[in-house]
Order: structure tokens, then C-alpha cells, then sequence
């Protein structure tokens, strides 16, 4: 098929680009002929009404078998099919093609069967959902937490080739739907904190501060280590830098100098000395 030919001053590629017309004037067809179509020829009786010649101009490879996400849109036909398990047909390659989807073809019957929408097409890094790497990009709910990456009680459910590569080791889990969603790990830390090394029995300086909780009470004697669900060895909790304002008593603020006292040995506490005898 040669889509530049697919019109009706071509005859529509002289019947190529249908499956019940390609080769029928042919006697000789070489190895892969008649194997892709696009039948836009109304005189066809094998026409796909969900073809268009407007397809043409913008759409590539499209109805091939498999799901190309510049074609997953109304325009193309969502890929002639190819993105829904329930409308994609390939008679050339069954063994390779149609064997990957994100359907969001609201006409499809199958349209439900998969949590992918057009949102997440849209935002999400969709071929790293569910592959078993906490990706932060997709960590977010219109990504569906990187496909349940992100927890380590989600982490793989739902994919058969989580152990192509990724290992669902490291966790960041902002999912409340997860039952192991933790309360105390927040976006901002996600975002600002060594998320890892919080509450580890360690004061880690680049967790030192507020919206990491001041490393999860690490960096504070009275707190370090409180939290901790391992075993403590020597290094744990052997160091601190404490400026969490609940265990740190702030010194008392000098009172002001009058601008008469200064550089005045007489003065004492901000006020010139005055001796019972003396009026001043």
C-alpha cells in the first residue's frame, strides 16, 4: 500500500490499499504483499467507514498491529484500532503485533478493561508505568503513583515484566490508596529531602532542616532513633546537630545598649552606674 496512492484519481492504489481488492489484477505477488490496508474506496465491499482520507495527511502507520502514540487520537482512529486489545487486527504478524495497548478509544468495547486514560497519555512517561523503578516524573495520580512503582506494597501488581530490569527496591510512597502509604513522608519531602535516608539513625545535614522534620528526629539525641523499626549499630545515633526549635532552648537576648553607655566601662547592663550618693 502506498498511502500517496490512496485516493480516487489513483484508484485507490488500483485496489491495493483494500484487503478484498489488493492483487486481483496480479497473477505474481512477491512475499508481503496485501498485508497492510487502509480501504477508503466507497466501491469496496470491504471499506473501514473508521478510515479517512483526511487520515492521510497527519496519521502514520496507523491499523499496523501496533499501538503508536502519535495515532492514539480521534483524528487517527486511534491508531486505526491498534490501542485497543478488542479492536486491533493484524493477519500479518500476529506473533509480534498486538500485544501492547492503551486503549482510550470511548468506542471500543474494551475501553475499561485497563487503567489508561487520556490524561496519563498525555503527562505520564507511559512505557516506564509499572516496570519496577519508582520513576519521579510519573509519581503522581494522573500517572497512578508510576503504575504502583512507588510502593512497596503495589510494586509490581500489575505488570508480568516488573524483573525486566527494574527490582521494586526504592520507594517513594505518596499513594494514599496503598496500604502501605506512609502519613509522615509528605510531596514536599519527596520533592526537597533525601527521602531515603530519613529516619535512619543518622543525621544526615541535607535533612536538617524543617520540611524533612529535621531528618525524622535524627539530628537530635533526645529523638534519634525513636522511630526506627532496624537495629541500631555503632554508627546509629553516635552524632547530632540539633536545631529542632522543641529541643533546642534559644540563649537570652542581650538587652539593648542605651547610645550613651557605648564604649562607657561605667555602664552595666545598658545603663550608666549611679552610686547611692550620687544624684546623677
Amino acid at each position: 500500500m502506498r498511502e500517496a496512492n490512496n485516493i480516487e484519481e489513483c484508484d485507490y492504489d488500483a485496489g491495493d490499499c483494500c484487503q478484498c481488492t489488493c492483487g486481483i489484477e496480479s497473477d505474481d505477488l512477491p512475499d508481503f504483499s496485501c498485508v497492510d490496508f487502509a480501504c477508503v474506496d466507497p466501491n469496496a465491499p470491504c471499506v473501514d467507514d473508521d478510515v479517512t482520507e483526511g487520515m492521510f495527511e497527519d496519521c502514520f502507520n496507523f491499523g499496523d498491529g501496533f499501538c503508536n502514540d502519535y495515532n492514539n487520537n480521534e483524528q487517527c482512529g486511534y491508531d486505526g484500532g491498534d490501542c485497543c486489545e478488542c479492536t486491533c487486527v493484524v493477519d500479518w504478524s500476529a506473533e509480534f503485533g498486538c500485544t501492547e495497548f492503551a486503549c482510550i478509544d470511548p468506542t471500543a468495547p474494551c475501553v475499561d478493561d485497563d487503567d489508561v486514560t487520556a490524561d496519563a497519555l498525555e503527562n505520564c512517561m507511559m512505557e516506564y508505568l509499572g516496570d519496577g523503578y519508582c520513576d519521579t516524573y510519573n509519581n503522581i495520580e494522573i500517572c497512578d503513583y508510576d503504575g504502583g512503582d512507588c510502593c512497596e506494597c503495589t510494586c509490581g501488581s500489575d505488570s508480568t515484566d516488573v524483573l525486566d530490569g527494574g527490582d521494586c527496591s526504592d520507594f517513594v510512597c505518596i499513594d494514599p490508596t496503598a496500604s502501605c502509604f506512609d502519613e509522615n513522608i509528605t510531596v514536599d519531602m519527596y520533592e526537597y529531602c533525601d527521602v531515603e535516608l530519613l529516619g535512619d539513625s543518622i543525621c544526615n545535614l541535607s535533612n536538617n532542616f524543617e520540611v524533612c522534620d529535621y531528618d525524622f528526629g535524627d539530628c537530635c539525641e533526645a529523638t534519634c532513633g525513636v522511630d526506627s523499626s532496624g537495629t541500631l549499630d555503632e554508627l546509629s545515633c553516635s552524632s547530632f546537630a540539633c536545631i529542632d526549635p522543641q529541643f533546642v532552648t534559644p540563649a537570652p537576648t542581650p538587652a539593648p545598649l542605651s547610645s550613651e553607655c557605648l564604649d562607657d566601662p561605667a555602664c552595666v547592663d545598658g545603663t550608666r552606674g549611679q552610686s547611692v550618693d550620687d544624684p546623677g
